[in-house]
């Protein structure tokens, strides 16, 4: 839509009881003053140099706020304001027609004059928007009481705030936008690294164990049976000799073993518990099936059944009261 911006010297459009001269800054209502902010006096201005025209909200919002960012609520409240003091409404207008999410056009009919005459022809005449400020605005300060300027002054101090806080919204929207891809970019770096550590870790092969130290315990030939575990001075483990099992212990540095004191029943040593006092066991027998569990303290004892518990393996662990078997 090409908003129209010719004028001739001195135009006065006169419509229904009211008389707008732009010129002067003055609407008159059966000669009698009527209130219009600055920003509602320009639209209707410029709706009536277009009468009969669509104007997109658009091009409104762009001749009346020019480079400045306006959300579409600051013309909706301005049109509302200026129905109001018209003495309208939008579901029955007489002199502002809706066009549904398009904009507005200005429908009734209108007169004309021109220097104070009436005009020839259709009597167009129109008014460069941009005239509106300056000289218009102090002229409709001289024909208007104060407390109506203050009012108006008021109305339009709100106006602008509130362009400039959605300036200001719309420039932190942009900023945010054009660092948002950065961000993004950087998480998914990130995401990447962790995923790639967390698989070195995982499957990453892993060095077999390299012996760097060993010492012959024993020398004696007999085959070796069971955990082979340390008290820290003694490691104890069991012998076969003559078909039978027997506990043994011999140094860590090495030596013969020692057969321990034999237990009131055959049993299989298991672990040492972790203060180092007692030895866990389970009876010999078949193997897969369930056993009962012993606990003793080495060399020859005494002997205790744990808790009247079976088992096919047992092992300490820690608990709130200390160490158990399980």
């Amino acid at each position: 839509m090409k908003i129209v911006m010719e004028t001739p010297s001195h135009a006065i459009y006169e419509f229904g009881p009211f008389h707008l001269d732009p010129a002067r800054h003055v609407l008159l209502r059966d000669a009698k003053p009527v209130t219009l902010t600055p920003k509602a006096f320009e639209i209707l201005v410029l709706l009536l140099e277009n009468r009969g025209e669509l104007l997109t909200k658009t091009d409104l919002q762009s001749r009346i706020w020019p480079n400045t960012f306006v959300d579409e609520n600051n013309l909706t409240q301005q049109i509302s304001f200026l129905r109001k003091t018209l003495g309208e409404n939008r579901d029955q207008p007489l002199y502002i027609e809706t066009v549904p999410r398009v904009g507005y056009r200005f429908i009734a009919e209108t007169r004309i004059l021109e220097n104070g005459r009436k005009a020839n022809g259709n009597g167009a005449a129109h008014a460069s928007a941009g005239k509106l400020r300056g000289e218009r605005g102090e002229a409709w300060r001289e024909t208007q009481p104060k407390e109506q300027t203050e009012f108006g002054d008021q109305v339009d101090r709100w106006t602008e705030k509130d362009s400039l806080r959605q300036q200001e919204a719309a420039d932190a929207w942009r900023a945010s936008s054009e660092a948002r891809p950065r961000w993004r970019w950087i998480a998914a770096l990130s995401a990447m690294l962790v995923i790639g550590i967390a698989a070195a870790y995982l499957f990453w092969p892993i060095a077999p164990p390299v012996v760097v130290d060993s010492t012959q315990l024993t020398h004696d030939g007999f085959l070796k049976r069971a955990a082979l575990f340390s008290d820290g001075q003694f490691a104890y483990f069991i012998e076969v000799r003559n078909g039978a099992n027997v506990l043994v212990r011999v140094p860590q540095a090495g030596g013969d073993p020692v057969a321990m004191p034999a237990p009131p029943v055959p049993m299989i040593p298991l672990d040492y518990s972790p203060q180092r006092r007692e030895i866990l066991a389970i009876e010999d027998g078949a193997t897969g099936a369930s056993h009962p569990v012993w606990i003793f303290v080495p060399p020859g004892g005494p002997y205790r059944r744990y808790r009247n518990a079976t088992a096919t393996a047992a092992a300490w662990w820690q608990n709130s009261m200390g160490y158990s078997a399980v």
